[in-house]
């Protein structure tokens, strides 16, 4: 009991010391700012209070008590076509959107002129034409971009002759093999019924448009779903290359050395207090989580043999999106500030499709997570507090729900939160509706990122 005192209360002091620092050196603009900021900062702090005491049970030394899961091919082959089907319907969706506002009458013309806006475009030009260090900026900067969904790209490309509808196909089918290997996860610790409404949970989330989209948001949440899978296996070494993959499609990969070493040291823990400890195995899968990071080493070099700089990728996001590292209370105060800047400029559209959308993920999670941390596996909740830290904590985010979404373990989160009927049937229509809603901001170009 002293120690958990202990810890909250340094945790504690930690996050105050860092909130104090931030208000005194640039203090929020206004009242609705300075609210959105506390409460950041409130309902994290809530999260850890009560995450604390969790993580020192998970490392306790007691038995991992994971049901076994027996593989069932039918099911997931229901799934992954379940899934595919979704996407299929989210791009009709989304031409029949873009009629009703007046595009264009082509089918191939209108489905690339609403599926090239934003990163897509990107992406797509990379696989084709690689990164470039000399000619216009937009296309030097292109090497924030990371390159596993691109190469996947390239290489479809060769068999095909076309770089746009193979990055759609590629991110169809990663988001319904992610599905699977969700549900196999969920499977783990929940029942049938609740794993599947964590799948739910994950193809109605109000930004699911992502995965249809020519983007590696789909391949990200399949290499990192992949490697948290392997990692409840005790497959360290299969799991550390996921990870490693994962680090190479986004850097946000990063943050699964969190959930990773979360399980390694309550498994090394358990194997000492239990005497089956096995130092040389214990050894080669310490060894082999370095892999992990090993993937970002790739993309450094790129960076290296691009521009002759492993961090010039820092430097583009820094002078061409204002992109620093920050802390996630600023990020909801700036937010709150622009939103209602926007309706005072002409822009209300930035509030309903960029700064609206973006706060409602925050504070969103932030909430359920807190919600549901007493039955979530501590190691989720550890990777979510390191994705969010990094994630959000930027000092211009322009695409929260994107990157929100591919946490997965917020879906498990939600799905033990609704076991109730009526709940679940309440959580689902706000999903469904706000999926159609963001899908008709994307297509209007509200700044959905």
């Amino acid at each position: 009991m002293r120690r958990r005192w202990f810890f909250t209360g340094a945790c504690l002091a930690a996050l105050l010391a860092v909130f104090a620092g931030w208000w005194l050196k640039t203090p929020p603009e206004g009242l609705p700012a300075a609210f959105s900021a506390v409460l950041a900062a409130a309902l994290f702090a809530m999260l850890g209070i009560r995450f604390i005491p969790v993580w020192m049970e998970a490392w306790s030394g007691k038995k991992d008590c994971s049901a076994a899961v027996k593989s069932d091919f039918r099911l997931f082959l229901s799934i992954f076509g379940l899934l595919f089907l979704s996407r299929l319907a989210i791009l009709a969706l989304s031409m029949i959107m873009y009629r009703a506002i007046g595009g264009a009458a082509d089918p191939y013309t209108t489905f690339r002129s609403i599926w090239t806006y934003g990163d897509g475009y990107h992406y797509v030009d990379i696989a084709e034409n690689w990164y470039r260090s000399a000619g216009y900026i937009d296309d030097i900067v292109r090497l924030v971009f990371l390159p596993m969904y691109p190469i996947l790209i390239r290489g479809a490309a060769y068999l095909t002759g076309h770089y746009f509808i193979p990055a759609v196909v590629i991110s169809l089918v990663s988001f319904s093999l992610a599905g699977c290997v969700i549900y196999k996860i969920a499977r783990l610790d929940m029942e049938h019924s609740d794993a599947l409404r964590a799948v739910k949970y994950i193809v109605i989330v109000p930004s699911t448009l992502f995965y249809s989209a020519p983007m590696s948001d789909s391949l990200f949440l399949l290499l990192s779903a992949s490697c948290i899978y392997f990692t409840r296996r005790k497959e360290y070494m299969t799991a550390a290359v996921f990870g490693g993959l994962a680090c190479f499609t986004r850097s946000l990969g990063l943050a699964l050395i969190a959930p990773v070493c979360f399980e390694f040291i309550a498994d090394t823990i358990y194997e000492v207090k239990s005497g089956n400890f096995v130092p040389s195995r214990t050894i080669m899968h310490l060894i082999s989580l370095f892999i992990i990071p090993l993937g970002f080493c790739a993309y450094l070099y790129i960076n290296y043999a691009v521009s002759g700089n492993p961090f010039q990728y820092l430097i583009y996001q820094s002078e061409h999106w204002n992109q620093n590292l920050g802390y996630f209370f600023n990020t909801a105060a700036y937010m709150v500030r622009h939103s209602i800047a926007s309706f005072g400029n002409g822009h209300p559209e930035w509030s309903y499709g960029l700064w609206w959308p973006n706060l409602a993920f925050i504070f969103g999670s932030l909430a359920v997570m807190s919600a549901a941390v007493g039955r979530l596996r501590p190691s989720y909740t550890a990777y979510y507090i390191a994705y969010f830290t990094v994630c959000v904590g930027v000092t211009w985010l322009l695409s929260g729900p994107r990157y929100l979404a591919s946490m997965f373990p917020i879906s498990f989160a939600v799905a033990l939160l609704t076991k109730n009927r009526k709940a679940d049937i309440a959580v689902t229509a706000c999903f469904v509706l706000g999926a159609v809603y963001y899908l008709w901001a994307f297509v209007n170009r509200w700044c959905v990122y």
